[in-house]
């Protein structure tokens, strides 16, 4: 018995179409990966196809609807390595990884999930996959100087460092997870103007008004 081939619609491939609100939404929350790939000059490319739907007599205030935006990477040599889709639901990083076997087959797609608070880590998994190789390593010049430890990512075209231990105190605070930059030197900036935020913190921490316990005469509930 012969197989029969049908070809996949375009809410297959594209998943199904959104309001034009949502889409808009789900295209700023992409677009803070995109600025960290574009700084640290990984070739990537934010997509948005409008949803054509026909019809006899169109109404003139049908809503628009939009396919979900798709961030796709490519490597230098043009193939697609990564893309980056907003999930329905949780609103998180739903990040595809390209995989290949050992003779370049293509194997199925790695999945990561990353919170949507933390497009610094969706940046750094889709350039290390664009091309070069993750270094995990302590770098004592920082660790000495800044007192903690980084993790420093480094590719072909430029590295980044992120913070091995992050909370979301430190979030509350305005600290970041990490950077990107170009460059060593431009890494090591960012690095001196995150020590001077922590600075500043902990200063304004400090000359904070202490709370004084009110005498045991002005305390009503006390007998």
């Amino acid at each position: 018995m012969a197989l029969t081939r049908t070809s996949a619609s375009a809410d297959d491939l594209l998943g199904q179409p959104i309001p034009e609100e949502e889409a808009a939404a789900q295209n700023a929350t992409l677009d803070r990966v995109l600025e960290r790939l574009t700084a640290a000059s990984v070739n990537a490319q934010l997509i948005k196809r409008l949803a054509i739907q026909c019809a006899t007599k169109p109404s003139p205030s049908a809503e628009r609807l939009w396919y979900p935006p798709q961030l796709v990477i490519y490597a230098d040599a043009g193939w697609k390595v990564a893309t980056v889709t907003i999930g329905p639901r949780s609103g998180s990083y739903m990040v595809e990884l390209a995989r290949v076997g050992a003779d370049n087959d293509p194997q199925a797609d790695r999945v990561e999930v990353v919170p949507a608070d933390l497009p610094v880590r969706v940046a750094l998994l889709v350039a290390q996959s664009a091309g070069g190789s993750r270094v995990m390593t302590t770098v004592a010049e920082l660790e000495a100087k800044y007192g903690q430890t980084w993790e420093i990512s480094t590719w072909l075209r430029g590295c980044a460092a992120t913070r091995s231990k992050y909370s979301q105190h430190m979030y509350n605070q305005g600290l970041t997870y990490g950077f990107m930059a170009r460059d060593l030197d431009e890494l090591a900036a960012k690095a001196v103007a995150e020590e001077a935020l922590e600075a500043e913190l902990a200063e304004r921490l400090n000359a904070a008004p202490e709370r004084r316990a009110l005498p045991r005469s002005a305390q009503p509930w006390r007998s």
